[in-house]
């Protein structure tokens, strides 16, 4: 179910922001720069805008949680820089919603604009692409993949090395 998943999505995140910003530290304040690309794919047959009829709204609310992330334990009375971009790869290659930006309801409306370009695939070159997406960006923020999956559409063994990559 998409709402046990954004709650879970959110837990993971802010997980993995205290344990990549705070490891052991427990007064110091420090920078929370945080960027996060939400990707998603779905099946080669179907539109995964009506296939997955909660998609649009639990994208809506997962980059509103998102954008609006409270401060942890290590950043002080510092609030969290999020920055996000919603992408996705087709086999003719990727799609852009909007590059990093720190999320405003208005870029919602591009994440709509993507219904049109399909089918979405989960490949090895999907993650490359975000590997070569956060390369461009800041060195010094904490990046973070969420990408919404109905499984892989390409080799496994590739799938599993482009993973250990993007690690």
């Amino acid at each position: 179910e998409l709402s046990e998943l954004s709650e879970t999505v959110l837990e993971t995140l802010h997980d993995a922001m205290h344990e990549t910003l705070c490891p052991g530290v427990t007064d110091v304040s420090k920078a929370c720069n945080l960027e996060v690309i939400l990707g998603f794919d779905g099946s080669r047959d179907q539109n995964v805008f009506v296939s997955q009829k909660g998609l649009e709204s639990k994208v809506d609310i997962i980059l509103n949680r998102i954008s609006q992330i409270q401060r942890i334990s290590c950043s002080g009375n510092q609030l969290p820089t999020v920055r996000v971009s919603v992408m996705a790869n087709t086999p003719s290659g990727p799609v852009e919603a909007f590059d990093f930006a720190e999320y405003q309801p208005e870029l919602f409306e591009k994440f709509r604009n993507m219904r049109s370009q399909r089918p979405y695939v989960l490949t090895a070159d999907t993650l490359k692409l975000y590997q070569n997406k956060f390369r461009q960006s800041s060195p010094d923020t904490v990046k973070v993949v969420i990408h919404f999956t109905d499984g892989a559409d390409g080799d496994m063994a590739d799938l599993y090395r482009a993973s250990e990559e993007l690690r």
